[in-house]
């Protein structure tokens, strides 16, 4: 693979040249990343499995990326920019377009302006190892924080890249800049790395390399910690021939969200585990597909609200929706803050509500007949785990990184690393794996 194609852990700035393209083809392509993955998933429904795969339009050109796919005998290519349809920015609650256009100029110095914060706070990446006391700027609002540092320019591109994080105007800056690294940015101009023949084939063979080890359709009725050399985890599947199966073993991962309702069924948490999970909110994120919307083809809608601070809607709500590389496939992004829960059928219910009001501005209501209907819906929450700036700021993620290794126990994922399957494949080959080799070789704690 050559260097270009390849990013490695140390990462440059890009020059001006660089940031000219990003603006301009954020101007001429505003919609996020992982819009024009849906689109792909949904170019054949006997592959909707693949729309549980959540994946931005490319993953970072990280070489752990480039690694774990060619292990597997995967082809990557770069895809380069923000593919896909027009988009349109619209106001979903009235149908009404809306001018959300931002001259390259201010999105070039506002870019600038962000790599440069980016690099000051160089350190919020990878591992949770913020220093004491954490800056009161990265404990600001993000709405406050773009303000702050005159860079309002990005407002709807984050909103748009970032999507899943609720509430973002709200949320600790740190959060923000961390979910959109400089890796990311960079991306923007020389490309994603993608698979041409699907992300489920990444994981379809994962599963045959590791054959009778891997124990589909589980439930984990129970994990025993009490003596941390012999951890036993109790499981039962879905074969109805299969009797309960206990599992030994000295040292336990767990990459799952760490939330007590996600944990406590199985998992007898210490006090210092139950007091730091409980301390989480998460927000709310969906994908799904339909058919017989009525919305015009090859169209893609962003919901925007100028009526609002920089133009963002409230949530819950539809991020944004169009149609997708299979004929007649109508796909969308949705999101709901932590202050806003929501059952599955309220959103879909609001999803319905919504394409109605656009399909009407549109003009599609003319000779419409039926309802849309629902060919795939995913849940994807707990997303995006935070605690408030007052919690940060009195030391939460140094208490949440010394939990790493204790009583054998490691974790990663989007909570540990970043919700990126780059990020977090790095973080988990690069920090956990070595630790949890150490402790299945005597060094535990």
């Amino acid at each position: 693979m050559p260097q270009s194609v390849v990013a490695h852990r140390e990462h440059t700035k890009p020059d001006r040249a660089c940031l000219a393209q990003i603006g301009e083809t954020l101007r001429r392509h505003p919609h996020n990343r992982t819009w024009s993955q849906l689109t792909r998933y949904a170019a054949s429904i006997k592959t909707a499995r693949e729309l549980q795969v959540l994946e931005p339009a490319g993953y970072l050109r990280l070489s752990v990326v480039h690694d774990y796919f060619s292990h597997f005998n995967i082809s990557l290519v770069t895809q380069q920019g923000l593919p896909g349809g027009a988009t349109t920015d619209t106001n979903f609650l009235t149908g009404a377009p809306v001018n959300a256009t931002v001259p390259t100029p201010e999105l070039i110095a506002a870019l600038t302006t962000y790599i440069n914060l980016l690099n000051k706070y160089s350190y919020i990446n990878g591992e949770w190892n913020l220093p004491n006391p954490v800056p009161e700027d990265l404990l600001l609002p993000w709405g406050e924080f773009m303000v702050q540092h005159n860079i309002t320019a990005l407002a709807t591109l984050v909103y748009t890249i970032n999507q899943g994080q609720g509430d973002i105007l709200s949320l600790p800056a740190l959060y923000v800049l961390r979910q959109l690294p400089l890796t990311a940015i960079q991306g923007l101009s020389s490309g994603f790395l993608t698979a041409p023949i699907g992300v489920q084939t990444l994981y379809d063979r994962a599963l045959i390399e590791l054959g009778d080890s891997v124990f589909l359709n589980a439930t984990i009725t129970h994990i025993d910690r009490s003596n941390p050399s012999d951890i036993s985890i109790c499981l039962t599947t879905t074969s109805s021939s299969s009797s309960p199966i206990t599992i030994h073993a000295k040292t336990l991962l767990l990459t799952l969200p760490p939330t007590l309702p996600n944990l406590s069924p199985f998992l007898d948490l210490t006090p210092l585990e139950t007091s730091l999970f409980s301390q989480f909110s998460s927000s709310a994120y969906y994908n799904a597909l339909l058919t017989n919307t009525g919305l015009p083809p090859n169209k893609t809608y962003r919901n925007l609200n100028p009526s609002l601070p920089f133009s963002l809607p409230s949530l819950p709500a539809i991020y944004e929706t169009g149609s997708t590389a299979a004929p007649g496939i109508t796909g969308l992004l949705y999101g709901a803050p932590s202050s806003h829960p929501l059952t599955d059928e309220e959103v879909k219910a609001d999803i319905l509500a919504t394409l109605a009001r656009l399909r009407r501005a549109a003009g599609g209501d003319e000779g419409y007949v039926g309802e849309p209907e629902f060919v795939g819906f995913n849940n994807h929450a707990p997303n995006c785990l935070a605690v408030s700036a007052d919690v940060i700021r009195d030391g939460f993620y140094t208490e949440l990184k010394g939990l790493q290794g204790r009583l054998n126990t490691f974790w990663s994922g989007a909570t540990w690393a970043s919700d990126n399957s780059g990020a977090i494949w790095e973080f988990t080959e690069d920090v956990i794996l070595p630790r949890v080799v150490e402790a299945v070789r005597g060094g535990g704690k």
